[in-house]
């Protein structure tokens, strides 16, 4: 009998780099070091519903042949996987043990009420964030315990730290390109501060994927950027830290509703990256105002276009934050998380 099966959204048939994939791989590699390849199995939920049948039989085995089954489901996946396991376990009596990724789990379950019973019988749930834990505890599951995203970079040394005192300075977002990810409003933000301090005193740069669905929207938003604003495209995972490197500070102005402990903010702290982010979610409890990043409130342009101004007349503050963001990233070094789950395998 082995020791582990995980069961999430692997996607090794594409080259994804979404949250959610980076994720499960991040957890089954972790735990791969630890225990060894011959104790993990893996498996793929990609594919929605035409995956289904298939993963009937793959997950009953899983919890007859192991003796720790980890869950990384997705929105629509939850309602499937997260029946099927518990139901299979009713014969087996294994620790099955949920890893949330992203924010959205509690919401989700205070609107899909019959979940919870299922919710309740697992060994453990991790989600990112204590806020997240509260909201848990609030619908009656009380085996949680916070276990924060994490990411395998190298985090910058003090010595290659850069993008102090930058003319004019240089913002960007990385993340997912959606609507929700406060794209327009970074736009918007950044062209108000140039405006109000007569030049050009910023610029914006944005990396991601955009998913087939808002490329029409993405679209018409290229075609009324200004010329301080550049979209770059997709960096590769392991060179996010030296791509964020050279600049001012990351735009983090989200509002999408399934917000976790984003990536996008542990690549920021590895980075020395100062995030300007809204007061969304879990956000203000992640980043430190004045400290690791400045927080604003959610939707707010003209305040977000009001710390940039802030910066551009003393960029120096920057100096120490910089410093207490590679200090912050060591919390999100995968080897530091995993001990959070490996204490509950049994």
């Amino acid at each position: 009998m082995r020791k582990i099966s995980i069961i999430g959204n692997f996607d090794m048939n594409n080259n994804s780099y979404n949250g959610q994939t980076i994720k499960t791989r991040i957890v089954a590699d972790e735990l791969e070091s630890l225990y060894g390849a011959s104790e993990i199995k893996r498996v793929d939920t990609a594919g929605g519903k035409s995956v289904v049948l298939r993963l009937l039989f793959q997950l009953f085995g899983c919890v007859a042949r192991s003796r720790n089954v980890i869950i990384l489901p997705a929105q629509n996946g939850i309602k499937v996987i997260l029946p099927l396991v518990v139901i299979y376990n009713l014969l087996f009596s294994r620790r099955i043990h949920y890893v949330v990724i992203g924010g959205w789990l509690a919401e989700l379950l205070g609107r899909n009420r019959w979940l919870l019973c299922f919710a309740k019988r697992l060994h453990m749930i991790y989600p990112e964030t204590k806020n997240q834990k509260d909201s848990l505890a609030g619908l009656g599951l009380h085996r949680v315990v916070v276990m924060p995203n994490c990411k395998p970079l190298r985090i910058l040394t003090s010595d290659e730290l850069s993008g102090y005192n930058l003319r004019p300075m240089r913002f960007c977002i990385f993340s997912r390109i959606t609507p929700t990810k406060g794209i327009e409003d970074a736009i918007k933000a950044v062209s108000l501060a140039n405006e109000k301090a007569g030049k050009t005193i910023a610029t914006l740069d944005m990396y991601g994927n955009v998913e087939a669905c808002d490329r029409p929207w993405f679209d018409a938003v290229k075609a009324s950027m200004p010329e301080t604003v550049a979209y770059w495209g997709r960096v590769e995972f392991d060179k996010s830290v030296f791509k964020l490197k050279e600049y001012t500070a990351l735009l983090f102005p989200t509002y999408y509703p399934g917000e976790g402990l984003a990536g996008t903010v542990i690549d920021a702290f590895a980075a020395g990256l100062p995030i300007i982010a809204s007061d969304w979610h879990d956000n203000a409890n992640i980043i430190t105002d004045n400290k690791n990043g400045f927080i604003f409130p959610t939707r707010d342009v003209n305040r977000l276009a009001e710390i940039i101004l802030d910066i551009y007349k003393c960029q120096d503050r920057l100096v120490p934050m910089k410093l207490n963001c590679i200090q912050s990233a060591q919390a999100f070094l995968p080897s530091v998380v995993i001990r959070t789950i490996a204490k509950e395998i049994a």
